[in-house]
This record gives structure tokens, sequence and C-alpha cells, in this order.
């Protein structure tokens, strides 16, 4: 039972009903105490719910980048002609393009175990974002022009053996620093060990 008070006694009859549920869930006697016992489960209940806020703007905002990021990832398309391809990935560069057709010409030869034939690289380019000069900054700065090295890592970052973040920012350094962040023959001899067939005829361009 609560004891009485002025405050209470200006309460509808709904309102003590649910003070006398409260008072005697929770042992409570004073009506003060009381609301004093309701403002802390008010204020908790704000706090809970500027958290349930937050994490839910947190978990949007995380859909909304992957979406992004799918979005501005992948350019190629089941339709896509071999030259559209090679437009959409070089961006226009002359070096990129001739990095491209390079790889459409040898990469059957180089790594036999790629089901995509001659696109399959490309298609790992798309999928890790790195389009025209930052192609051309990986044939030409990074592998030095052998285009067995390129490839090489591209199958290194897939198999787990170097970070694709780090080879995607490599390729952005057009100052030649991004040579120095990728081990090319470390990578080239790790997957050699791993797939023991290629480059078997060691193609240099």
């Amino acid at each position: 039972m609560i004891k009485k008070s002025a405050n209470i006694r200006k309460f509808t009859p709904e309102q003590k009903r649910q003070l006398e549920a409260i008072s005697a869930e929770e042992g409570i006697v004073n009506a003060t105490d009381i609301f004093l016992f309701i403002l802390d489960k008010y204020l908790d209940q704000k706090r809970q719910i500027k958290r349930l806020k937050r994490f839910n703007e947190m978990k949007q905002q995380k859909i909304e980048d992957l979406t992004n990021k799918t979005k501005t990832m992948r350019r190629i398309t089941m339709g896509d002609s071999t030259e559209n391809v090679v437009k959409k990935m070089s961006e226009g560069n002359i070096g990129a393009m001739n990095a491209l057709m390079i790889i459409l010409k040898n990469n059957e030869r180089i790594d036999p175990y790629d089901a995509f034939g001659g696109l399959g690289p490309i298609l790992t380019l798309d999928i890790y974002g790195i389009y025209g000069t930052d192609i051309y900054v990986l044939y030409s700065d990074i592998c030095e022009k052998n285009i067995s090295h390129m490839l090489a890592v591209l199958r290194a970052v897939q198999l787990s053996m170097f970070s694709q973040d780090v080879l995607k920012d490599a390729c952005s350094r057009q100052d030649y620093s991004g040579k120095e962040m990728i081990p090319v023959i470390e990578l080239y001899d790790r997957v050699k060990k791993r797939l023991t067939d290629f480059d078997k005829e060691e193609i240099k361009s």
C-alpha cells in the first residue's frame, strides 16, 4: 500500500492502480521513492532507445556502404563484348589497354587453372576495383611489364597470400612507391609452388 500524499490524490483511479501495482511488485511504499523509480526507468528506457537508434543507423550505413561498393566495383556485365570489357577497364589509358590485351592473349597458357581463360584476371581486376592508370601501374611499374608476375600477384591475392587492400593502394600510386609495397618475386614463387602448372613456359611479356 502506498502512503498517502498530496500528489497521489491528484491522480486518476487508473493511475493510482498502476502505482499500486508498481508498489506491490517493487516493494516500494513511499510515493517519492516510486516517482524516483519511475524516473529511473524512464531515463533508462530513453538510453536504450538511443542505443538502438544508433545501432540501426550504423547498420543502415553499413548496408549503404556495401551497396555503393558493389555498384562502383563491378563494371563488366554478361553482355559485354571483349572490346567493351577492354574499354571499360582501361578507361582509355593506352598502357592499361595494352596490358589487358596481353592478359587476354597469354593467361590461358600462363594460368591453365583459370576457368575464365583470358578474361579471368580482368574479372579479378574488376572485383578489386583496379582500373585505367592503376592497371598500367601494376603491369609496368610494379611488375616491370612481366605479365607472368602480374598474373601471379593477382592469383596471390585470390589465394589469400596477399592483401587486396594493399594491392589496390599500391596500384593507385604513380610515383613508383607502390613497387616497394608488393613482394612480386616472392608472390610469384609462392603461386608457382601452390599451382604447379602455373607459368610452365615462363612467359615474360
